[in-house]
């Protein structure tokens, strides 16, 4: 992401037609072009005594015009521009547009005129097209020779020669489809927009009235429609093929048609916040909406998909997206345009349907899932089936060996099956493994979605359950039989892991104990007593095995001396039961996540976090550090977020999911992202930025990022720096 900051609010952004070039607008009247790539300006500020309101930028980059309360003015994209050409009307400027070929601008304003001008020269072409009232829009068609604008009275849109100021038509009433008015290919409203189709044939009028039109352009005729919402439609935008076309109204709907029939092609959004702009990408694939919510959302056209969503702290005021909809420019209230990189493809959908739990095999070939209707799926890592099953027991986790040769379903109950992956097949426990009868609260009716009740061993010869009676049982994989006494607790039990050389294992359970059993006799070792009351969530290994951490409800996290069962430290600062806690790869941080809405990471040595927490808007349902360390994702309510581990930064747009989401997890290798939501498992690309040191200083210097720049000036030798 590059962000590029103003001395107050952004108010508008746009994208040159190849998307490398951005125009900002800002309150603090000025303008600036800049690289979208890096965020490097273009330009200097092109300011005067005015505040901007608007900018808009010609297709190929080279010409900018400026909106103010009296003028439009055309400025020279270069790194010393001449002054700007005034534009000039007798009153604001409400719009302006360049011809798609970038050889003429039309103006709207407020002194009842439109204006056409040369894009070059900044002299008019033709005489001022007078209207009865305030102008609101004035578009050109593609070729530059027509002019379609709207007023604010009248329930028409006008057609004008661009070249000889001639009014040529009025779109308005000229049949009826049935007796009745609602059915009537007219406005009976204001005409709020028009939009000429990207080869000019049609265009598509949206007014106050609930109503689209879609009108022949030659014969001022409508086509199509009337396309009906349930509200005032704010707007109406052709895909740039011409074949289908997006409205919005102020209820927030936004919905796709036939651009050619008016037939309906499904909404967008099935229960979405107010939408305050829709535009399509130059390709035409994906679709992007401004929402009220300070959400962008992109949507893939083909599938009906959401490819991501854009959190913005202090909401857009305007949208730009790219040619391929694979790069987006929002522009703030909080002074700062930004550049967002989204995925090039969209997820791969592995189970679609109510998931309940995803993991990678350790090497990353294989993927396994399973289903709250039961059901278990081997995958290969590209998202191929592999095979199916259907374990005899009930909903639950899948878990691979360290070899990824085996796996384990295990039930919410403690109840296991184990399996081969070459051939896929599943092996039961004797019976006795059977549902706790004991019944009680189990860990999921505690903190909803859990890690796996039970775990191989390193070696993967050993296979720790927790059924029946809060016991923990410890299997041989070959044999399936017991090869220890039960490790027993005197209540439910919420985790069993092995310790990283497989000498022990550690029991957590909602008695408030955590215990170290010894692996291969099943006595107890170390009890890690806690006060009572305190309910446990979790307990596992540091990944040297000296340390144990426990989480509970209790809002603490406690690391614990593995070998003498001492307390090491206490973690405050959670406020609300701490879900789960993992250690980084290299032992020396803690990840926490909790029903506060926050996920923290901790410093093992001090006990005090190494970064401001990581909010969210709900509780935080799982979190996970990436294989290298560097980065960690979190899962609260639809959102998937990946961090910056040492700034505590976001790192990529927020993968939005449309359905409440239960886990994230990295691919062994990092380049991946696995979610589980309620509606499908989803296999996202999550590769590393490519960007060099200086892009990201570049960045960082010119936008919202302070600290980061001053990180990465000790960083970057001071005579590669580019200082903008």
């Amino acid at each position: 992401m590059a962000a590029v900051r103003h001395g107050g609010p952004v108010a508008a952004v746009e994208l040159s037609r190849d998307g490398t070039r951005m125009v900002t607008a800002s309150a603090d009247g000025t303008a600036r072009v800049w690289h979208t790539a890096t965020g490097a300006p273009i330009t200097p500020p092109l300011g005067h005594v005015r505040k901007f309101s608007a900018a808009t930028i010609r297709g190929d980059g080279t010409r900018v015009v400026t909106l103010d309360d009296s003028a439009a003015w055309l400025w020279e994209v270069s790194a010393n521009p001449p002054p700007p050409i005034a534009l000039p009307h007798a009153d604001r400027v409400n719009a302006a547009a360049f011809s798609a070929d970038g050889t003429r601008v039309a103006t709207a304003s407020s002194d009842h005129t439109a204006r056409v001008w040369d894009a070059r020269s900044g002299q008019p072409v033709s005489p001022p097209l007078a209207h009865d009232a305030p102008v609101l829009t004035a578009v050109l068609d593609p070729a530059g020779t027509r002019v379609v604008t709207t007023a604010s009275e009248g329930m028409t849109a006008g057609i004008w020669d661009a070249r000889t100021g001639a009014r040529l038509a009025s779109l308005e009433q000229d049949f009826w489809t049935t007796d009745d008015a609602a059915g009537a290919r007219a406005h009976f409203s204001l005409v709020a927009s028009a939009a000429f189709s990207p080869d000019g044939t049609r265009i598509a009028t949206s007014g106050t009235d609930e109503h689209v039109l879609i009108w022949d352009a030659a014969a001022a005729r409508a086509i199509a429609g009337p396309l009906k919402h349930d509200s005032r439609v704010q707007m109406a935008a052709f895909s740039p093929d011409g074949a289908r076309l997006a409205t919005v109204a102020i209820d927030g709907h936004v919905r796709l048609w036939n651009a050619v029939t008016g037939a309906a092609l499904g909404q967008a959004f099935d229960d979405p916040p107010q939408v305050l702009y829709v535009a399509f990408s130059g390709d035409g694939t994906r679709l992007i909406a401004a929402c009220d919510d300070k959400v962008v959302r992109i949507w893939d056209v083909a599938s009906k998909s959401l490819v991501a969503g854009l959190e913005l702290e202090s909401g857009s005021m305007d949208v730009a997206i790219g040619p391929d909809g694979t790069r987006v420019a929002t522009a703030s209230a909080d002074g700062v345009a930004r550049v967002w990189d989204v995925p090039q493809v969209l997820p791969r959908v592995l189970a679609a349907g109510p998931g309940y739990d995803a993991m990678y095999s350790p090497d990353g070939t294989r993927i396994a899932t399973t289903s709250t209707n039961g059901e278990l799926a081997l995958w290969s890592a590209t998202g191929a089936l592999q095979a199916t099953l259907k374990p005899q027991i009930g909903v639950g986790n899948p878990v691979f060996d360290h070899a990824g040769r085996r796996f384990a379903m295990i039930a919410v109950d403690g109840s296991a099956q184990l399996g081969e992956v070459a051939p896929a097949t599943l092996r039961a426990f004797p019976k006795e493994m059977g549902k706790d009868p004991s019944g009680g609260e189990g860990p999921e009716t505690l903190i909803g979605h859990v890690p796996a009740l039970g775990a191989f061993s390193p070696d993967g010869r050993r296979f720790a359950t927790m059924a029946p009676k809060h016991t923990v049982r410890i299997w041989d994989t070959a044999s399936l039989e017991v090869v220890v006494p039960p490790l027993a607790h005197d209540a439910t039990l919420v985790m069993v892991r092995f310790s990283p050389d497989g000498r022990c294992v550690v029991t957590a359970s909602v008695d408030g104990t955590a215990r170290i059993w010894s692996a291969d006799t099943g006595a107890l070792q170390r009890a890690l007593p806690h006060s009572p009351g305190i309910a446990l969530t979790g307990a596992v290994f540091s990944p040297d095995g000296a340390r144990i951490v426990t989480t509970g409800v209790d809002a603490k996290v406690r690391i614990w001396n593995a070998s003498s069962g001492q307390l090491q430290s206490t973690l405050s600062g959670h406020a609300a039961l701490v879900i789960a806690a993992a250690f980084s790869p290299d032992g020396t941080l803690l990840l926490s996540n909790s029903q506060d809405n926050s996920a923290r990471i901790w410093d093992v040595a001090t006990g005090k976090l190494a970064v401001p927490p990581l909010e969210h808007e709900s509780r935080v349902e799982s979190a996970a550090f990436s294989p290298d360390g560097a980065r960690v994702v979190t899962a609260s309510n639809k959102i998937a977020q990946i961090w910056d581990v040492k700034s505590g930064r976001l790192l990529a747009a927020p993968f939005v999911h449309p359905d409440y989401l239960r886990a994230a997890v990295f691919s062994p290798d990092g380049g991946s992202l696995l979610t589980v939501a309620s509606d499908a498992v989803r296999i996202w690309n999550v590769g590393l930025d490519t960007r060099t040191l200086e892009d990201w200083l570049r960045a960082a210097r010119d936008g919202s990022f302070p600290q980061l720049a001053e990180a990465l000036d000790r960083l970057a030798p001071a005579s590669r720096i580019v200082h903008p």
